[in-house]
């Protein structure tokens, strides 16, 4: 109902007006139901009423936001040349300029007089060490020297490997008796080739015990 009182169907007169207000306050109150109460079903487009009066002219709007900078114009002719203006007065002296560059050298003057010996300088401090000269030659070898004194004994050496086995020795010789002088306490040994040596003291026999017997050995000589 609300569409057609908007779009001008409704006459705007006592009873048009009538309905289409309570139909604006059916609507506030219950939008939904209200709307779906007074559309109903749509029916056929009745036709199309006269013209309603106009309305009264609304209140001025605000005033719009300005607008963009248009693009500069185009410039305009020079404008004529002013009269001359009057002399103004001398300004303070400048300041000294920068140094100019450095001429060209002149010519070589003609030589003077030569002056008078000067003293004798200090000495001068010794030069670096040159560089060490090429190698010479071989000089020819000198006497040997005297011999230098006996070294420490070295370490012992590894057990060396067995050498063959030797020639037979001569054959040996047995002792065939042993006798303690009771005179001078020692052994006297004689031996199977007829040979005698002294061997050592010995202990001497009282009148009741035998002289002791040694134990025979088999002397095998070099």
């Amino acid at each position: 109902m609300l569409e057609l009182c908007e779009s001008g169907a409704i006459e705007q007169d006592a009873a048009g007006q009538a309905v289409c207000d309570e139909a604006e306050l059916a609507a506030q109150e219950a939008p939904e139901q209200a709307v779906a109460q007074a559309k109903g079903e749509q029916g056929p487009q009745g036709p199309r009423g006269p013209a309603g009066p106009s309305g009264a002219d609304g209140a001025d709007g605000a005033d719009g936001a300005d607008g963009t900078a248009g693009a500069p114009g185009e410039t305009g002719p020079a404008g004529m040349e002013g009269a001359d203006g009057a002399s103004g007065m001398d300004g303070a002296a400048g300041t000294d300029g920068k140094d100019g560059e450095q001429g060209a050298p002149g010519p070589t003057g003609a030589p003077g007089e030569a002056g008078k010996a000067g003293e004798a300088g200090a000495p001068g401090s010794d030069g670096k060490p040159g560089a060490t000269g090429a190698q010479g030659a071989t000089g020819a070898k000198g006497d040997p020297g005297p011999a230098g004194p006996q070294g420490a004994t070295g370490e012992r050496g590894p057990r060396g490997e067995t050498g063959p086995a030797g020639a037979d020795g001569q054959d040996g010789r047995g002792i065939e008796s042993a006798i303690c002088d009771p005179d001078t306490g020692r052994w006297t040994i004689t031996y199977s080739d007829d040979t005698s040596e002294d061997a050592g003291p010995c202990i001497a026999a009282t009148p009741d015990d035998p002289a002791p017997t040694p134990t025979p050995t088999e002397e095998v000589t070099p």
